[in-house]
């Protein structure tokens, strides 16, 4: 099959989804919700895997490509070179947030 047919496949799943479940941001989502949406959808091919094999998964594993499709129609898409600065970003405010909390506590302490 050819990525052409893949995300083909991808967007006709998106549509049924937005038919079935509302447009993205119909409800707003954060992230951590689709994270947990992703999991249900991918344990979800795991059992239908172990209970019917490679096509039962694949049927659900577009439900899975989808859904993360749906999660970046709503929170955008980060390249992958910048997936490495947001980690180290999010490092650098977990650092000064960690920072500040001890400088608080010395100066109240």
């Amino acid at each position: 099959m050819l990525r052409n047919d893949v995300y083909a496949a991808i967007t006709r799943e998106r549509e049924y989804q937005e038919r079935r479940w509302g447009t993205v941001g119909e409800p707003s989502r954060t992230v951590a919700e689709w994270l947990l949406i992703l999991c249900s959808e991918l344990h979800e091919a795991e059992e239908a895997w172990v209970g019917g094999g490679d096509d039962d998964a694949l049927c659900e594993i577009l439900q899975v490509a989808a859904v993360a499709v749906a999660c970046m129609e709503q929170h955008g898409a980060v390249e992958r070179g910048a997936c490495a600065r947001a980690r180290d970003d999010a490092a650098r405010q977990r650092g000064l947030a960690e920072l500040a909390a001890s400088t608080r506590e010395k100066e109240d302490g």
